[in-house]
C-alpha cells in the first residue's frame, strides 16, 4: 500500500454502535423472533422450573473490631473476614439449629412437618448466609412458599444464634479476667521479693535509695556515652578523609621522597573542550580576527547589493576573497593558539589538584590525632565504670526489675478493670434488621430467574444477529472507510441527478464533488513522486467504478490535461457505451500488437478527453498482460497523454485487474454506500497489497451529505454537462 495510505491510523475492530443500529434497522423480523423466543423462555421457566416463590431475610451487623467502652483489646485485632466465617459456622452448627427448632411454635410450622423425618438437615441446606467482601453486615436468608412461616422460623434461628454469640463473647471475657487476675497476683509476689533484697543492699550503702551510687553511675554512664559517640564520629571522619586523600593523590600521582630521584610522571589531565573554547573567546587577538571576518562579510553583502542577484563582478570576487582570507587567518590563529591555551588550562587544573591533595593529607593527620584523643577518653570511662562494685550492679538490676514489675502490674490492673467494664459492653454481633419477608422481585426467585433467562436469551439472540450483520456488514458511512478498512478517504460522490426541478443543481453538485475528489487524488499522489496512470477498481460489480472513472477523466480534461480513459474491463466493457462510441478495436488488440495505439484511441465530445475501448479479450490478451507488452503500452500512453485513467474489472471477479494494478502509478477503490461489503473491500485492499500496488485511497459513491443539499441554496452557475450515470 502507498505511504499515503499507510499514514492513516490503524482501523479498530469489533462491534460499534453504528453496527448495532444497522442490525436493528436491517433485520426487524429476526429481532422480533428473538423477542418472542425470550418471552417463551420466561414462560417455560415460570411454569416448569421448581423454584421458591418468596424469601425471608435477617441482617446482622458484625463489627470490624470488638465494641468496647474503653480502648480496643486483643479481640479487636482478629481478622474481620476470618471472624465472619467463624460466625457463619456458629450460625449453621447443628446445636444452634437444633435449639431453634425446639423453640415454642416452630415444630408446628407446615414447612417443618413437610421436612420430616430430618428437619435439621433440611434447615441446614435451605439456610443461606451471605458475607460478601469487606462488608460489616451478614445476611441470612431462607427460601420457601409461605413467607410468614419462613419469617417465624428465621426469627427462631436468629434468637438461638444470638444466645450462642453472647455465651461465646462473655465467656471468653470471663476467662481472660481470671487469667489476668492470676498473672497480677504472681507479679505482686515477685515485687515483694525484689523489695526485700533492696532493703538488704541499702544497709550496706547507708541509704535505702542509694543516692550517691545512683548519681555517680549516671555521671559515668553519660561520660561513656559521650566518649563513645565522639570516637565513633571521629573514626568515620578519618575514614572519609583517607578516602578523599587517596582520590586526590591518585589524580596528581604518588608522592615521593626528596631523595628518590626525579618525580614520577603525573597522570595526564583531561581538559574539557569547553574550557579551551572559553579561553579562546576571551583572547583579544581572536576577537579582533572575528571582527575582521564580520567586517569582510558585511562588505561582501554590501557589494552584492550593488549588483543584480545571480550576477558576478570583479568587486564581488574580491570581496569574497577578502572574506576567505579573513576566515583563513582566524582559523590559523585558533589552530596555533589552541594547544597553548590547552596546556595553560591543564597546568591550572594540575595545580588545583595538587593543592587539594595537600589539604586532604593535612585533614587526615588532624582527624587521626583527634580520634586518638577520643579513644583515650573512651578507654578511661570504661575503666572507671568497671571499678564499680558488685553491690551497685545488683542494686541497679533490682531497681530496674522492680520498675518493670510495677509497670506490668499496673497495666494488668488497668486491663482487669477494662475487662470488667467490657463484660457489659455490646456484643460484636448485633441484629441489624429483624427477620422480614423480602418484597418484590428480589424475594420471588422464580420470577427473577424467569426474567434472567429471558434477558440471557435476548442478549444471546441479539448478539447472534449483530454477529451475522458483522460478517456481512456493508459500508454505511464514509468514515467507515478509515475506521473499518484503514484506507484513506479521497472523496465522496453524490447519487446521480434525477429529473424534474433542481436537476441542474444536482448535476452541478456532482461536478463539484468529482472536481474535489480529483484535487484530493492529485494532492495525495505527490507522496508517490508523480502520478500519470491511475486505475479505478472495486471489489465486485455495481459499485460505481465505471461511472466514477468517466467523471474523473472528464474532470481531468476539463482542468486542461490531455486525458485518456482506458476501458480495462475486458469481460464486461461499458466505457464506450457511456460516451456513445462504437466498440471497435481497443486495448486487447493493442496488447496483442494487432493494431497501433493511435488507431485504437477514439475521440470524445469532451475537449482533451480520448477513449480507448476494451476490445476483444482472449487468453493471448492475459498472456500479454503477464509479459512486457502492458508496460510498453503504458509507456506509450504516458508519452502521448498527461493522465491515463483505467476503468478495470471488479478485482475479486477477474484476475486481469491485479495484472494491470501492479504496474500503474496509483489505484483508487470505488465503494458504493449501502452496497459494498466491508469484508470484500478489505479482501480487495489486501490483494492489492500483495502485488505491491500503490493504493491511494477510496472514493465513496452514493453519499447524500448536508453540504450537497445546501448546494441548492448556493447561487452557482449552470452546471457543466456530465456523463450519464450507469449502474455497472
Amino acid at each position: 500500500m502507498s505511504s499515503a495510505a499507510a499514514a492513516e491510523p490503524k482501523r479498530p475492530k469489533g462491534i460499534n454502535a453504528r453496527l448495532v443500529l444497522s442490525t436493528i434497522r436491517r433485520r426487524p423480523l429476526a429481532l422480533a423472533a428473538v423477542l418472542l423466543l425470550a418471552g417463551a423462555s420466561a414462560v417455560l421457566v415460570w411454569l416448569f422450573m421448581p423454584l421458591p416463590k418468596t424469601t425471608a431475610e435477617a441482617v446482622f451487623h458484625v463489627a470490624i473490631v470488638q465494641p468496647s467502652l474503653l480502648a480496643p483489646n486483643g479481640e479487636g485485632r482478629v481478622d474481620h473476614n476470618s471472624y465472619k466465617q467463624s460466625q457463619v459456622a456458629l450460625l449453621k452448627r447443628r446445636l444452634t439449629l437444633s435449639a431453634a427448632l425446639k423453640q415454642p411454635g416452630v415444630s408446628d410450622l407446615e414447612l417443618i412437618r413437610k421436612a420430616e423425618p430430618d428437619p435439621l438437615t433440611w434447615l441446614d441446606q435451605r439456610l443461606k448466609v451471605d458475607t460478601k467482601g469487606n462488608s460489616e453486615f451478614m445476611r441470612v436468608s431462607i427460601d420457601g412458599d409461605d413467607g410468614e412461616e419462613l419469617r417465624t422460623l428465621l426469627a427462631a434461628v436468629t434468637k438461638s444464634y444470638l444466645s450462642d454469640v453472647d455465651d461465646r463473647d462473655n465467656g471468653g471475657r470471663r476467662k481472660r479476667l481470671a487469667r489476668l487476675e492470676d498473672t497480677n497476683k504472681t507479679y505482686r509476689t515477685e515485687l515483694e521479693g525484689y523489695q526485700n533484697r533492696i532493703d538488704k543492699i541499702a544497709k550496706v550503702v547507708g541509704s535505702k535509695e542509694g543516692p550517691t551510687l545512683v548519681a555517680l553511675d549516671s555521671v559515668l554512664q553519660e561520660e561513656l556515652r559521650a566518649a563513645s559517640r565522639d570516637y565513633s564520629q571521629l573514626r568515620d571522619q578519618l575514614q572519609l578523609a583517607e578516602l578523599e586523600a587517596a582520590a586526590a593523590d591518585k589524580a596528581v600521582g604518588p608522592a615521593q621522597p626528596l631523595d628518590a630521584g626525579p618525580p614520577a610522571k603525573a597522570p595526564p589531565v583531561a581538559v574539557p573542550q569547553s574550557l579551551i573554547d572559553e579561553e579562546l573567546r576571551k583572547d583579544p587577538a581572536l576577537q579582533r580576527l572575528e571582527a575582521d571576518v564580520t567586517q569582510a562579510r558585511q562588505a561582501l553583502v554590501d557589494t552584492e547589493a550593488l549588483f543584480e542577484k545571480g550576477k558576478t563582478s570583479p568587486q564581488i570576487t574580491r570581496a569574497k576573497e577578502q572574506v576567505k582570507a579573513a576566515e583563513d587567518k582566524r582559523d590559523r590563529y585558533r589552530t596555533d593558539r589552541g594547544p597553548q591555551l590547552e596546556e595553560a588550562v591543564r597546568e591550572s587544573i594540575r595545580r588545583a589538584q595538587q593543592r587539594q591533595s595537600d589539604e586532604a593529607r593535612v585533614t587526615v593527620e588532624r582527624t587521626k590525632q583527634k580520634a586518638d584523643l577520643a579513644r583515650g577518653r573512651l578507654e578511661e570511662a570504661q575503666q572507671r565504670i568497671a571499678r564499680m562494685g558488685e553491690y551497685r550492679i545488683d542494686l541497679e538490676n533490682l531497681k530496674r526489675s522492680m520498675e518493670q514489675g510495677e509497670k506490668v502490674s499496673t497495666r494488668l490492673a488497668d486491663e482487669i478493670e477494662q475487662v470488667k467494664v467490657e463484660l457489659g459492653s455490646p456484643l460484636r454481633v448485633a441484629l441489624a434488621e429483624e427477620p422480614y419477608v423480602v418484597p418484590g422481585i428480589e424475594g420471588n426467585k422464580k420470577l427473577k430467574f424467569a426474567l434472567i433467562v429471558a434477558g440471557a436469551v435476548f442478549v444471546l439472540g441479539f448478539a447472534g444477529l449483530v454477529g451475522w450483520e458483522y460478517r456481512s456488514r456493508r459500508v454505511t458511512h464514509p468514515d467507515e472507510v478509515t475506521t473499518h478498512l484503514g484506507l484513506r478517504l479521497l472523496g465522496t460522490v453524490p447519487p446521480p441527478p434525477g429529473g424534474g426541478a433542481g436537476h441542474e443543481r444536482d448535476e452541478a453538485a456532482l461536478v463539484e464533488a468529482i472536481d474535489t475528489t480529483r484535487t484530493m487524488v492529485l494532492h495525495n499522489a505527490k507522496d508517490l513522486g508523480g502520478l500519470r496512470t491511475l486505475l479505478v477498481t472495486s471489489a465486485t460489480s455495481g459499485e460505481g467504478k465505471t461511472t466514477f472513472s468517466g467523471h474523473l477523466a472528464i474532470s481531468l480534461a476539463r482542468a486542461g490535461y490531455r486525458t485518456l480513459l482506458v476501458d480495462g474491463d475486458f469481460h464486461a466493457p461499458s466505457a464506450h457505451l457511456l460516451f456513445g462510441l462504437p466498440e471497435g478495436a481497443g486495448l486487447c488488440e493493442v496488447l496483442r500488437e494487432e493494431v497501433r495505439l493511435a488507431d485504437a484511441v477514439q475521440p470524445s465530445r469532451f475537449p482533451g478527453l480520448s477513449i480507448l475501448p476494451a476490445g476483444t479479450w482472449d487468453l493471448a490478451t492475459r498472456q500479454s498482460l503477464i509479459g512486457d507488452r502492458w508496460r510498453a503500452a503504458k509507456r506509450a500512453m504516458e508519452a502521448q497523454y498527461d493522465f491515463v485513467v483505467i476503468d478495470s474489472a471488479p478485482l475479486l471477479l477477474v484476475a486481469d485487474t491485479l495484472l494491470l494494478a501492479k504496474e500503474v502509478d496509483g489505484v483508487v477503490l470505488s465503494v458504493l454506500l449501502g452496497a459494498s461489503q466491508v469484508a470484500l473491500v478489505t479482501e480487495t485492499a489486501a490483494k492489492l497489497q500483495s502485488v505491491n500496488a500503490k493504493v491511494l485511497g477510496t472514493v465513496v459513491n452514493g453519499v447524500v451529505q448536508k453540504s450537497y443539499r445546501k448546494y441548492h441554496a448556493y447561487p452557482a452557475r449552470a452546471a457543466t454537462k456530465v456523463v450519464a450515470q450507469a449502474n455497472v
